[in-house]
């Protein structure tokens, strides 16, 4: 039967109809929900979220603005506006991207904003850091980032023509160190001397090595050194030139590092010959005067700063608290002698040793806890690891393992006493410790022996960790010892 052409239209018309009819019964599958911002985190490149991390002087690195749902599940890169709160700190480039570098270019604690133009915007904080003086930083805490060799070796020794008190100061480049023979040096990583400079007037006179201590790293191509002749120097790093001397009389010598605030004011301690008395001094940024507060008789403990700006110094029995203007927060007496320098912890807890027993002193002055160590006199500063363990050593041989409660944790004996040396710990946990039986010690964060160097001379100071992982020891006898892997030394 044949079709008309009408009649053929009208059954195209038909099919198509019902075709359509059909297809518009049939919903449509949704098309999948995208995760919601819930949000943004600054971050390394190993997802490590950047709150009070830390960095050295001159090193840099890659951050990056990462975004997340509300299950914490990683949603990718956001591209942000970068920026900085304390550009004389840290600086950034660029300032647009998914992310960004950061140079480390002073001391202190940085601020960086990942600003998304909603209310997704992410903060971020670094505490920049040299082995800024004496025990790596302001709050004294022994800790690094880096981590020592797993099989040392002797990468080169300096000789100087005196008794060295062993302990050194490291931007990421070069280390700063002072002789018993009236001088500061600056080494490159290989060993060579960049410079010296004399800090007894231009005199090569011996410095007492239970007093030498070594220079603080200030920022901006300063270190800072307070000699016996009652002169602290402000160092230029360029070329090893003073920048400025604050001079207090050859009646008064400068004693321990210096620790520097966040506004640049230098805090050193001084004592009297003749009445022995010490005083903490407080310096501008310019080398002028801004306070000193009289802290009791000799001693050799070091300042150390609070996270809340207070300045925390020991003296005879007394652990003294100074407000940053000068004036006194409160004092605690201990039971025995300070002898060495408090450090500090996160949560503002003070730990200090007294006579043979470590204290933990609250922020306002009162007692946490109280450990007995015994075996002597501890002449040696504490050490507070990442998981807040306190590591010390003692004259009885061991190094002390103690958690925040106030309870041993371990105890690991060594062949001699420890006395002018305290630990320093590596990024991976492991301590670093060297004993009166002429060895540098590595000790896992659970007490197991890693390794036992053998100095052969007596180990003066704390060991120093630089960024590539070489650890810097000096002796008694006058060498400063730079220990690598051991596939890497010469």
């Amino acid at each position: 039967m044949k079709l008309s052409k009408m009649s053929f239209w009208v059954v195209v018309g038909a099919l198509v109809l019902a075709l359509s009819l059909l297809f518009s019964c049939v919903t449509p599958a949704p098309e999948p929900e995208l995760p919601e911002l819930a949000y943004v985190r600054i971050e390394d490149a190993a997802g490590t979220e950047v709150k009070n991390f830390p960095m050295g002087i001159g090193q840099k690195m890659v951050f990056y603005a990462r975004g997340y749902d509300a299950e914490g599940q990683l949603l990718g890169d956001i591209s942000v506006e970068w920026g900085v709160v304390d550009p004389e700190i840290g600086e950034i480039s660029p300032i647009e991207g998914t992310s960004m570098v950061f140079k480390a270019t002073q001391l202190g604690v940085c601020s960086i904003v990942a600003d998304t133009e909603s209310y997704h915007d992410a903060t971020g904080s670094i505490f920049i850091f040299a082995w800024a003086g004496f025990h790596h930083d302001d709050q004294n805490t022994g800790r690094s980032p880096y981590i020592g060799p797993s099989t040392p070796a002797v990468k080169w020794i300096y000789s100087t023509n005196a008794t060295f008190g062993g302990y050194a100061s490291i931007t990421y480049e070069t280390i700063y160190f002072a002789s018993g023979e009236g001088y500061i040096y600056a080494l490159n990583r290989d060993g060579a001397v960049l410079w010296r400079y004399a800090v007894m007037c231009g005199v090569c006179r011996p410095i007492d090595p239970d007093e030498e201590y070594p220079p603080a790293v200030k920022g901006h191509g300063t270190i800072l050194y307070g000699a016996d002749d009652g002169k602290f120097h402000a160092i230029s790093t360029d070329n090893g030139t003073a920048r400025w001397i604050y001079d207090i009389g050859a009646e008064n010598p400068f004693t321990g590092s210096a620790a520097i605030g966040v506004d640049g004011t230098i805090y050193v301690r001084s004592y009297n010959r003749l009445s022995n008395e010490s005083t903490l001094h407080a310096i501008n940024p310019d080398g002028a005067l801004k306070w000193k507060y009289n802290v009791g008789n000799f001693t050799y403990s070091v300042p150390a700063l609070g996270l809340d700006g207070r300045i925390y110094i020991g003296s005879s029995s007394v652990l003294y608290a100074i407000n940053p203007d000068g004036t006194l927060e409160w004092k605690y007496d201990t039971e025995g002698n300070i002898d060495s320098a408090p450090a500090i912890e996160f949560d503002g807890t003070i730990y200090i040793a007294s006579g043979s027993a470590l204290y933990a002193i609250n922020p306002d002055g009162t007692l946490k806890w109280k450990y007995n160590i015994g075996g002597g006199e501890i002449h040696c500063s504490p050490a507070i690891g990442a998981d807040g363990t306190i590591y010390i050593g003692s004259p009885d041989h061991k190094l002390y393992a103690i958690c925040p409660y106030g309870n041993l944790r371990w105890a690991f004996p060594t062949e001699g006493p420890i006395l002018r040396t305290s630990p320093a710990i590596g990024g991976d946990g492991t301590i670093y410790v060297g004993s009166d039986d002429l060895k540098l010690y590595a000790i896992d964060r659970n007490g197991n022996l890693k390794w036992a160097f053998p100095i052969g001379r007596t180990i003066m100071g704390s060991p120093v960790i630089g960024a590539d992982g070489t650890i810097y020891i000096g002796s008694y006898q006058s060498d400063l010892y730079a220990l690598s892997e051991s596939s890497y030394a010469k």
